[in-house]
């Protein structure tokens, strides 16, 4: 029986819209067209540079990008539904990513007949229902509305800051609001604009965001600032646009005033609402800061922050204001998350929907904005489902994060329809041209879901037939969160030794020729203290081979399972226990009798039982000792079915296990692959565990693909798989490796490995981040009962020490840096980076001093 839900985020159509920066009234047409469309303000206007200006190449870096990757980055920042190219872009064949490009004019067409435009909600919806629920009647406060008449000098700086309706309807918008809604025309200019940004007035842009709420991912300290630029530089307005629409609050401040009193009263004041005490941490603050446009020089901005002149806050000493003299990455794949660049999440709604128990698809209802026009549209889509999936039990596991992708891909993955799904960056976005309709949705299989993703991405691949047998442990188990009842390491060790711990009698063959060796080249004292560890050990895989041969009796077990749950929390009674493995077909119960003819003893099953038996091993037949059952008969279990393989299910336990670490115990969103072979070129390999892996608890719902070497008890890490590793990664920037196993310990060929795996990836300093983060994961993590920092509570001095310092809000890049800290011996990578860059200053300096000599 499956449990789980589907929630849906209603927002509005995102469109991005690029331009060429010498091209102003391309950017102005922009601005318009998204000053008419509800959400047109979180709509970007994204760059294209044919050369790029004098003033941007102070940035080497960017200056060295290529402008096809920076117009990619963008488009993967904002991530719009559609495409629009204007002015000088309109004809150019550009790399959208997949996504569909639409005809500016086709935007508002329609307007004209019935007051809807073209693709999602236009600005007349919006205004009427906002009519109806807030004007109709006399309010005690009423509502400021201001339409400026914007200053022919700084129009386009000023049409980005209040928004500029089309000339075209511009006098019918007129006509039809500003007697009902009392609309105000002063004229703007650069020496009055901050007199209408009262956050109780509404212009026409502050119009097209009514009804959304933009959430930023994590918590930020830099979302309010102060944006010093030139109004008369395109790429400055651009970027001043560009912040906004990532959900930002940013005030702009022009050059030419921003040493009068005026603009010095009015920064103060939106400083001092800015400042504030962190809700739970009392040491933390916000701040506002001052963000340099990319035209204006260092200079003026230092004289800026000496004009304001803002003093620390008088009770707590904590200064109010900070500054950034560089532009936050937004085209940056690598750099976005760190410069706080990532766009906002729009929901104007949510709902949700439990999935069907026994059916393989749901149909829903689409979530629709209040004010939408039930007569309007013109056959496109007018606003956004986003679709997310969250899965708590179930035989087959379902898809809870969906990959980036086109509307191929989308079909593929199950949302059939011509043109109403895509893949956004958050999954599944289902695009409606209707007020609440039924849509049908066949439930991903996570397994379909992510080999089609990875196929796309250039490889050939397929299930190993270690994958198909952790498939069917997770069916046995009812899901992946069924994964939870083998999460045990004395369990886990039990089933080791009852399905033969071959891995262990490799191990001690690998000894025995070691031991030969050190017997010929040490004294005799030495070698003999190995001769009695081995001897120990040789004693420890005799037992095990034993315990392979036969059942376990039902008293051994219960008292295995007693010491196995002794530690958890949540399970007291081994017999309750015994009761759910016994449920899920992991020991099968029957009875021990020994064979009259040949004296040997052989188990056989409920199914078996009959008055006449037949000895497996002389294959004679013989009546049970029904007259003594009690001393002649015991009641014993065996493994069955995948529970069964050898080699602890041909390490399945260890994809699982590591499975729940991201699922459970991180309260993970997960699309999981588990054991598969991936083949380009000439190279191909296996990798134990692969899923694309969203951290959604904590807000950050960008989606991350993981992949995990997996080891249980005996198994190490080897140089090939390594390398593998690395190569997968390079082939999937940003992707995080794992290594995960059951020891508590690296042992030193396998830290060695490791580290110079880490630090090659360290080595990616553009980014200010690893090209791959590295995760390390044991039996300390991996067997806990709520995972990182409260595993470690427990631990070693060391374990304790980075309980306390671990922030998990920081996300999986933390826990990454923490936990190569912890088992690699490496220094916090904020440490690193500041030691790079100060030794490089240092050999600047020492170079400039020695020429000056």
């Amino acid at each position: 029986m499956r449990a789980g839900t589907l929630d849906i985020t209603l927002r509005p159509i995102k469109l991005a819209f690029i331009v060429n920066v010498s091209d102003k009234v391309a950017v102005l047409e922009a601005i318009r067209i998204n000053s008419f469309l509800w959400g047109g303000f979180y709509n970007p206007i994204i760059p294209f540079f044919e050369r790029k200006p004098k003033f941007l190449a102070k940035d080497i870096l960017f200056k060295l990008q290529d402008n096809a990757d920076i117009l990619r980055g963008y488009l993967n920042a904002y991530d719009p539904d559609y495409v629009v190219q204007l002015g000088k872009c309109k004809d150019l064949e550009l790399d959208l990513g997949g996504r569909e490009k639409i005809k500016a004019e086709d935007i508002l067409s329609g307007i004209s007949d019935d007051g809807t435009v073209g693709y999602g909600i236009g600005i007349y919806e919006v205004l009427n229902h906002f009519y109806e629920k807030e004007l109709k009647f006399v309010r005690k406060k009423p509502v400021d509305v201001v339409i400026p008449k914007l200053a022919a000098r700084s129009q386009l700086f000023l049409a980005s800051v209040f928004g500029d309706l089309p000339e075209k309807f511009n006098k019918e918008f007129l006509k039809g609001y500003e007697e009902p809604f009392n609309i105000k025309r002063p004229v703007s200019n650069l020496t009055n604009y901050h007199t209408f940004l009262d956050r109780k007035t509404l212009f026409l842009r502050r119009l097209t965001g009514l009804y959304i709420d933009p959430r930023r991912r994590g918590s930020r300290f830099d979302d309010h600032l102060l944006c010093l630029l030139d109004p008369g530089n395109v790429v400055d307005v651009i970027d001043y646009w560009n912040l906004r629409a990532l959900g930002l609050t940013v005030i702009p401040v022009p050059i030419q005033v921003a040493d009068t009193p005026e603009i010095k009263s009015f920064c103060e004041k939106f400083i001092d609402e800015s400042f504030g005490q962190h809700r739970y941490n009392p040491q933390i603050y916000y701040t506002a800061t001052v963000q340099k446009g990319r035209s204006v020089s260092e200079e003026k901005a230092q004289a800026f922050l000496k004009f304001l002149d803002i003093k620390p806050d008088s009770k707590s000493g904590q200064s109010k204001i900070s500054a950034r003299f560089w532009y936050p990455r937004i085209w940056d794949s690598w750099a976005r998350d760190k410069d706080g660049a990532e766009g906002a999440d729009l929901e104007a709604d949510n709902a949700q929907k439990d999935l069907p128990g026994d059916q393989d698809s749901i149909d829903f209802k689409t979530l629709t904005p209040e004010f939408l026009s039930k007569f309007g549209g013109h056959g496109q889509p007018r606003f956004a489902n986003e679709i997310e999936l969250r899965t708590y039990a179930g035989k087959n596991a379902i898809a809870e994060v969906m990959p980036q992708g086109d509307s191929k891909l989308a079909n593929r993955i199950g949302g059939y329809g011509h043109k109403e799904w895509r893949l956004s960056r958050k999954g599944l976005v289902y695009l409606s041209q209707h007020s609440d309709w039924t849509v049908h949705l066949p439930l991903p299989e996570a397994e379909v879901v992510f080999l089609d993703w990875i196929k796309s991405l250039g490889w050939e691949t397929k299930i190993s037939s270690a994958g198909y047998i952790a498939k069917q442990l997770i069916k046995h188990l009812g899901g992946v969160w069924g994964i939870e009842t083998i999460a045990n390491e004395e369990l886990l060790g039990l089933l080791g030794r009852l399905t033969g711990q071959n891995r262990l009698l490799s191990s001690l063959f690998t000894k025995i020729t070691a031991l030969e060796k050190n017997l010929k080249t040490k004294q005799h004292d030495d070698a003999s203290k190995d001769v009695e560890k081995f001897l120990i050990e040789l004693e420890e895989a005799r037992k095990s081979s034993e315990l392979k041969e036969g059942p376990i009796l039902h008293d051994q077990l219960i008292t295995e399972i007693s010491k196995a749950i002794s530690k958890d929390p949540f399970k007291s009674d081994p017999v309750k226990y015994l009761e759910r493995l016994t449920d899920i077909n992991m020991f099968r119960l029957g009875t021990r009798i020994q064979c009259p003819v040949c004296q040997r003893h052989s188990w056989y099953s409920l199914d078996e039982l009959k008055y006449e038996l037949q000895c497996p091993k002389c294959l004679e037949r013989f009546k049970p000792p029904t007259h003594s059952p009690t001393n002649e008969m015991q009641w014993a279990y065996r493994t069955f079915g995948p529970f069964s393989l050898p080699d602890l299910a041909s390490g399945g336990y260890s994809v699982l296990i590591t499975l729940r670490f991201f699922s459970k115990l991180l309260d993970g969103a997960v699309t999981p692959s588990m054991s598969f072979t991936l083949k380009k070129g000439i190279r191909e390999f296996e990798v134990d565990l692969g899923m694309l892996f969203s951290w959604s608890k904590f807000s950050s719902s960008t989606v991350i693909p993981i992949f995990s070497e997996c080891k249980s008890f005996w198994d190490k890490f080897n140089e090939k798989g390594i390398k593998n590793m690395e190569y997968l990664g390079q082939q999937t920037p940003g992707a995080i490796l794992v290594f995960s196993t059951f020891r508590h310990n690296l042992d030193k060929s396998e830290v060695k490995s490791l580290k110079e795996l880490v630090k090659r990836n360290r080595n990616n300093r553009k980014a200010r981040k690893p090209f791959n983060q590295v995760l390390i994961l044991t039996g300390t993590e991996l067997f806990s009962q709520f995972g990182p920092p409260d595993c470690w509570e427990n631990g070693t001095v060391e374990q304790k020490k980075f309980a306390k310092e671990y922030n998990r809000y920081e996300g999986i890049d933390e826990l990454s840096d923490i936990t190569q800290q912890m088992y690699l011996g490496f220094k916090p990578w904020h440490e690193e980076e500041r030691e790079h860059y100060e030794n490089k200053r240092a050999k600047k300096l020492a170079v400039k001093e020695s020429k000056e000599k």
